[in-house]
């Protein structure tokens, strides 16, 4: 059964399915690719993996109290004691292996890196060692001249792509974006913006100049990815996405639910 949902599921979101649903996409974003790149290409899917504090440590708020600890007994009124900052410790944070899918496009037969498709994380959209490996890896590509495309279809966390954020915020209303950029036209990149409402685009992926761009079918290599993933069983409709739709889009995707079937109508 297909996502309700016309283009991306906002469900898939949660922290606890992304890392699964990321990587099997990426599989499928490969797949689109080899059945449209030209013999003298392939598309290969890499892994990137690091270690990330978990995501528990930014959930967590502790209580915090502060008490004035007891004189030791028989201790002198002049008895020199430690400073706070002599008695400082380290105290390590969760943290958590992160494998990140992105594919890869080289020309044949001299294995060229030609481009890398990216899709973001929830660690690389907030601080920490995922976002500093993803802005270091796109600061990479930008300099060793590979195409870049970028697929955010996160609606938290920090903006993270190459294309301006200021200038992001000239295009209407968006939840997802894919960023493309071309290494020989250096000081701009293409975006599309779309939102929970509307199907995904298809994705032009930049080869050598002198070959013409190919087109990453993007919403048909997600609805592969969901049908195929079990997602229909696995996500329960009837409480909020995470992070939750509001206002319009909460009531339309209320509404577009019942519909379904997958959520009870409210009670009068």
């Amino acid at each position: 059964m297909p996502s309700p949902f016309p283009g991306m599921d906002p469900y898939l979101e949660a922290p606890a399915l992304w890392e699964g649903f990321h990587n099997a996409l990426m599989t499928y974003v490969r797949n689109e690719l080899m059945a449209v790149l030209p013999q003298h290409y392939v598309a290969v899917l890499e892994m990137r993996i690091y270690l990330d504090v978990a995501e528990e440590a930014f959930q967590r708020v502790a209580d915090v109290e502060i008490v004035q600890a007891p004189r030791p007994r028989g201790a002198a009124t002049g008895t020199a004691v430690l400073s706070p900052e002599s008695r400082s410790v380290w105290i390590e944070l969760p943290t958590q292996e992160r494998r990140e899918a992105f594919v890869t496009i080289r020309h044949l037969p001299e294995q060229r890196h030609v481009a890398t498709i990216e899709l973001l994380s929830p660690s690389n959209k907030r601080g920490g060692p995922g976002r500093t490996a993803y802005l270091k890896k796109q600061d990479e590509l930008v300099r060793a001249q590979v195409n870049l495309v970028e697929i955010d279809l996160l609606r938290r966390g920090n903006h993270t792509l190459l294309a301006s954020e200021r200038e992001l915020l000239t295009v209407g209303p968006l939840h997802y974006l894919a960023s493309v950029y071309r290494a020989h036209q250096p000081t701009r990149v293409q975006v599309f913006p779309w939102t929970v409402r509307d199907a995904m685009p298809d994705v032009p992926v930049p080869l050598l100049e002198k070959d013409a761009d190919v087109k990453l079918a993007l919403q048909r290599a997600f609805t592969r990815n969901y049908d195929e993933g079990g997602y229909e069983r696995l996500l329960d409709y009837a409480v909020p996405a995470d992070p939750p739709l509001l206002d319009e889009e909460g009531s339309w995707a209320d509404e577009l639910l019942r519909a379904r079937g997958l959520r009870q109508a409210a009670a009068e």
